[in-house]
């Protein structure tokens, strides 16, 4: 069941902190934060609403997707095989991008069932 809400609740508005420093000002200083429940990712997301949730879910799910399918075909073109690339460092990219991906999974699971036990 998606859900949706109109105000983040107090435990969503906590989660929702968290993301405040995967989205710092643009260059031109305009925030891609805001507290009202917005962020801006190549695109503008209302994090209170189940479909842009998912939405970004999803993309931060394909770039991951994408930077493990570029690292292996780069592993595999230097070394031959993919022998032992489960160890190959991936990088401050990626641990960024899993630590959002793993936020914004909180933020969803409060606003769809925690807010409901919450009230």
């Amino acid at each position: 069941m998606a859900r949706d809400c109109e105000v983040l609740s107090t435990n969503a508005r906590a989660i929702f902190e968290k993301l405040k420093v995967h989205f710092p000002p643009d260059p031109w200083h305009w925030p891609m934060w805001n507290e009202e429940g917005l962020v801006e990712d190549n695109g503008r997301f209302d994090l209170r609403t189940s479909a842009d949730r998912q939405r970004l879910i999803d993309r931060k799910k394909m770039t991951l997707s994408s930077f493990v399918e570029n690292s292996a075909s780069v592993y595999m073109r230097r070394k031959g095989s993919l022998d032992g690339f489960e160890i190959e460092h991936f990088g401050l990219m990626i641990k960024n991008e899993v630590e959002l991906l793993l936020i914004l999974y909180d933020l969803d699971f409060q606003i769809e069932t925690g807010d409901l036990v919450d009230a």
